[in-house]
């Protein structure tokens, strides 16, 4: 039997809606690389003077959505790992691709009788884990 993972609809929501800012989160961390920074490189003994400083604010924001990219993709690669869908549960959660898109393009592959390496209720079960487990990683 399955565990009750259950959040409150207001969390699954907000945590919902996080994940769908991944794909922003990787733009922003690459548009920043890309005109020069790179995550805490300008970091001087992790000590700020107090002083405006444009480069650190930015470096310390890329820092955060480098820190969100990873726990969204860590806790799908806990959900998805056992299985070899972890592209599928983080396309699930980043994209809103459901079960039979995923299963359409192949991203969740079937076993040599025919049949998908993990069906509609448990996909969507682990989906329901997935969220839960975010949900105490994101505090």
């Amino acid at each position: 039997m399955e565990k009750d993972y259950k959040i409150s609809s207001a969390r699954y929501y907000e945590l919902k809606y996080f994940c769908l800012q991944y794909h922003d989160f990787k733009a922003k961390i690459k548009e920043n690389e890309l005109s020069g920074g790179s995550k805490a490189s300008y970091f001087q003994n992790g000590m700020s003077s107090g002083i405006s400083n444009p480069t650190m604010d930015k470096v310390l924001q890329q820092n955060i959505y480098f820190e969100y990219c990873e726990l969204i993709e860590q806790t799908a690669l806990i959900i998805g790992g056992d299985y070899g869908l972890y592209q599928a549960f983080l396309d699930n959660v980043t994209i809103g691709l459901s079960y039979e898109h995923l299963r359409a393009l192949e991203k969740i592959p079937d076993h040599e009788n025919g049949k998908p390496v993990i069906g509609y209720v448990k996909f969507y079960n682990l989906r329901r884990k997935f969220y839960y487990l975010l949900n105490f990683k994101k505090i």
